[in-house]
């Protein structure tokens, strides 16, 4: 797996880990996505695991998508940039609409 894919595959894994369940920490994800890295390579190291965990952590809480309270890791449903009932890998549906319009008026 390439490098930039595997950033893709970290960062997708981390945001599924929250979504899945709300009130979370850090480590938690970071043994889950480690078990996930485990079925491509022996090679993995928890603590490489876990500071990458927390850099995807830090950029989802910039953007407001996670909240941190302590160790606590937070899900925010009303966050502007993740729509809820969309499921992981799908075209969200404000992009849909945008397309139908755009066939539309063609």
């Amino acid at each position: 797996m390439k490098k930039d894919k595997k950033l893709v595959f970290l960062s997708r894994s981390v945001l599924q880990c929250v979504r899945e369940n709300p009130n979370t920490t850090g480590t938690e994800i970071a043994y889950k996505i480690l078990d996930l890295y485990k079925r491509f390579s022996d090679k993995v190291d928890f603590k490489n695991v876990q500071r990458r965990v927390y850099d995807a952590l830090n950029v989802l809480s910039a953007m407001h998508i996670i909240m941190k309270e302590k160790n606590q890791i937070l899900y925010n449903h009303d966050n502007e940039f993740i729509d809820d009932e969309v499921e992981p890998n799908t075209v969200p549906r404000n992009i849909q609409e945008h397309n139908a319009n755009s066939v539309n008026n063609s």
